[in-house]
């Protein structure tokens, strides 16, 4: 199933910047809010939100609640190659609140 859909009309970069701004720095954009991460693999679709981790492989859905910020960061570093110094936290309140 297609998640997304492109068209071959040009766009402009003022579209794109305005876009990225809000959604990167704006206090009520989903992304300030919520740690989110999503990697696809022939195997896998991965999504991390905040401590919830989905693993959906097309048939069967696997979440699980991951239990603190070292595991978060583990899972960052090992599911979607992102790799984090240790004692990096992600989490100003209880993401769970």
């Amino acid at each position: 199933m297609d998640l997304y859909a492109f068209t071959l009309e040009p766009q402009e970069w003022v579209d794109y910047d305005l876009a990225n701004y809000y959604t990167s720095t704006h206090p009520q954009s989903r992304f300030t809010q919520t740690l989110t991460a999503q990697r696809v693999s022939p195997e896998a679709r991965l999504i991390l939100r905040n401590r919830e981790l989905i693993v959906d492989r097309g048939g069967a859905l696997e979440t699980r609640l991951l239990a603190d910020d070292a595991e978060v960061l583990a899972v960052l570093a090992r599911d979607f190659d992102l790799p984090f110094p240790p004692g990096t936290r992600f989490f100003a309140r209880d993401p769970q609140s």
